[in-house]
C-alpha cells in the first residue's frame, strides 16, 4: 500500500482556519490565494452559461472553445504555437502535474527537482513510482544519471519568487535536449512578474519534450474554481486525456466557461491587480531594511517572500509555531519546501493585514535571545 501524506501547506491552512473559527484573530499568510474578487466578466459569463443550461458532460480533454482560448492565450503571451488537440483542461494545475507524472514515469525513474520546491511535487512523483532527486541548478549536470527521465521547473518559483533568466533557461534547454529529458514546466505564476524581470516560457526553447502547466487560479483570482491546463506534445496530451477519462471524466463545465472568460479578460484588470501586488511587495521590502536578523531577496515574480530566519533560529517549524500561537500570524516553515531556516510569507492578502503581520513578526523576532 502506497503511503501518502497530506499537503503540509493545506494542513497548516486548515489548522489556522480551525483556530480562527474558535475565535482567534489570526492573520493567515500561508496559502497562495489572492484576496481579489473574481472579475465581473467571468461572473457574467457564468450566469449566462447557467441560464443556457450548460450542465451536461463534456469531453474529458476539455471544452473545445476553452482549449482554443488557451492556445490563443499562449500565442499572445509567449508566442507559443499549439493546436487545441495539444491542450488538456484539468481540475486545477495540480491535477495537470499529477497526470503528467503518471504518464511520463515508470517505477524507479528519477526526477530532478530544484530546491526549494513546492510541497506537492514530491508526493506526486512518488505516487507515479518515480524517485525525487533534489538538486541545485549549478550542479544539475552532475545529478543526471541513466535513470533520469524528467526535469521539473517552476518559475516564478514557489516559494522564492525567483525567475530563471533567459541565459539560464538556454543552458537548461540544451542540457535537457542533450540527455533527452522530458521537462514539466510549472508556469502557474507567469503573469505575476515585477519590473526589471523578464519571463520566458520554456516551451519557446524546447517544445518537443516540454509539458507546460498553467491555469486561472492565480491570474484570474479563481483558486476555488479549480481549472488548470497542460499544453505539450500530442502523445503526452493524448495519454493524459485517457487517464482523465477514467479519473474524473471531465472538469466542471461551468468552471471551464469561467476560465475561458478569464483568459479573455482585458489586460487593464490584471494591471490593477499587479499595482496592488507591487505595493505590497514594496511594503515588505521596506520593512526588511529594518530587520537586521532577517534576509530576503526581493521576489521577481509570484506573491511570496522567502525569509531567511537563520539570524534568529535555524528551526523554521519552531519559529512558525511561536509566531502562530504567541503572535497570531501564520507563515509556512521552509522545512516543508526542503530548506529549513527559511519561512514563506504570502502577500496575496490585504495591505492592512500584511502591515499588522509585519509588526507582529518583528515582535516575534525580538522575543528571541540572539546569540
Amino acid at each position: 500500500m502506497i503511503k501518502v501524506t497530506t499537503s503540509p501547506t493545506i494542513r497548516l491552512d486548515s489548522q489556522v482556519k480551525a483556530l480562527q473559527a474558535a475565535g482567534h484573530t489570526i492573520i493567515n499568510l500561508t496559502v497562495g490565494e489572492l484576496d481579489f474578487e473574481t472579475p465581473k466578466p467571468v461572473l457574467t459569463a457564468v450566469a449566462q452559461a447557467l441560464q443556457a443550461n450548460h450542465n451536461k458532460y463534456t469531453t474529458p480533454q476539455g471544452l473545445p472553445s476553452l482549449r482554443q482560448a488557451i492556445t490563443q492565450y499562449l500565442f499572445k503571451q509567449h508566442g507559443l504555437s499549439y493546436t487545441p488537440d495539444q491542450v488538456i483542461v484539468t481540475n486545477g494545475a495540480k491535477q495537470a502535474l499529477y497526470s503528467a507524472f503518471q504518464v511520463l514515469l515508470h517505477p524507479g525513474d528519477e526526477v530532478l527537482v530544484p530546491m526549494p520546491a513546492w510541497v506537492s511535487y514530491g508526493e506526486q512523483i512518488h505516487l507515479a513510482g518515480g524517485q525525487v532527486v533534489p538538486i541545485q541548478l549549478d550542479a544539475i549536470a552532475q545529478s543526471i544519471t541513466e535513470r533520469t527521465t524528467v526535469l521539473v521547473l517552476n518559475y516564478p518559483n514557489n516559494p522564492t519568487g525567483a525567475v530563471y533568466s533567459p541565459s539560464q533557461l538556454a543552458i537548461l534547454a540544451k542540457l535537457a535536449e542533450q540527455h533527452h529529458l522530458w521537462v514539466v514546466s510549472d508556469e502557474i505564476y507567469e503573469r505575476i512578474i515585477y519590473p526589471g524581470t523578464t519571463f520566458q516560457s520554456f516551451g519557446q526553447l524546447y517544445p518537443s519534450r516540454t509539458i507546460i502547466v498553467n491555469g486561472v487560479s492565480k491570474s484570474g483570482a479563481m483558486t476555488g474554481w479549480r481549472v488548470g491546463y497542460a499544453a505539450g506534445p500530442d502523445e503526452i496530451i493524448t495519454a493524459m486525456t485517457a487517464l482523465q477519462s477514467h479519473l474524473c471524466g471531465n472538469v466542471n463545465n461551468i468552471a471551464q466557461i469561467a476560465a475561458q472568460a478569464a483568459l479573455q479578460l482585458d489586460d487593464s484588470i490584471w494591471q490593477t491587480f499587479m499595482q496592488q501586488l507591487l505595493e505590497r511587495r514594496t511594503t515588505i521590502m521596506n520593512w526588511m531594511k529594518q530587520q537586521p536578523q532577517l534576509q530576503c531577496i526581493p521576489p521577481q515574480g509570484a506573491f511570496y517572500c522567502w525569509l531567511n530566519i537563520q539570524g534568529v533560529t535555524a528551526d523554521s517549524e519552531e519559529f512558525c509555531e511561536r509566531l502562530l500561537h504567541r503572535w497570531q500570524v501564520a507563515l509556512v516553515p521552509g522545512k516543508y519546501f526542503g530548506q529549513d531556516g527559511y519561512v514563506r510569507l504570502s502577500f496575496a492578502h490585504s495591505l492592512t493585514d500584511i502591515t499588522l503581520a509585519l509588526q507582529r513578526i518583528s515582535q516575534c523576532v525580538d522575543s528571541y535571545d540572539i546569540l
